[in-house]
């Protein structure tokens, strides 16, 4: 991470927008899941993305720049707790993204910082992520079928998009702090 912030100063003198879209699970249960697992949901959901945001906040200061935008890409699991079996542990590091996200806002405010903080949090997106977590080894058939079987059209990766430049695109008088996207059938 800190040669990858190095390489964006070095190459592009800094960034002012930082879209954080970890995003890494595993079918890893509470009481049978791997302890490994975990510790790599966890570095990548959590540790990863607070320590990219930690670095792009850092550059941005010593750049004198004060109206950037950090946006987290977290999910709907970050509200919630679904019964989707094995998710438990990705729904805890998503709930640590909705604090982070709460946290990083407070901290940016107590330094009068104009920087704005969101994040949006889509349902089910046509992904790969299912088929990954399932450990399908062919992700995207296996996604095409998956999504079959719902009651639902999930999101398209646009709709995604779409909330994201909304986000971006708003004066410097207003901050969206979270959109949370579903499709429309979605529970």
């Amino acid at each position: 991470i800190l040669s990858m912030m190095s390489a964006i100063k070095s190459q592009f003198g800094g960034a002012d927008i930082c879209i954080n879209n970890a995003g890494l699970g595993h079918n890893a249960t509470l009481l049978t899941g791997s302890s490994e697992m975990w510790r790599e949901m966890y570095e990548v959901n959590v540790l990863g993305l607070t320590m990219v945001t930690r670095e792009f906040i850092k550059q941005m200061r010593e750049r004198n720049i004060d109206d950037g935008h950090v946006v987290f890409i977290n999910s709907t699991a970050g509200h919630e707790v679904g019964d989707w079996e094995g998710m438990s542990f990705y729904t805890a590091t998503k709930h640590s993204v909705t604090a982070l996200t709460e946290g990083l806002r407070k901290e940016l405010w107590h330094i009068k910082s104009n920087i704005k903080i969101s994040a949006i949090s889509p349902g089910e997106v046509m992904t790969e992520f299912r088929a990954r977590f399932e450990q399908q080894a062919n992700p995207k058939q296996v996604m095409k079928e998956v999504y079959k079987q719902f009651d639902f059209e999930p999101l398209l990766p646009e709709d995604v998009v779409n909330a994201l430049v909304y986000a971006l695109s708003t004066p410097p008088r207003v901050q969206v702090h979270d959109i949370i996207l579903r499709g429309t059938r979605e529970l």
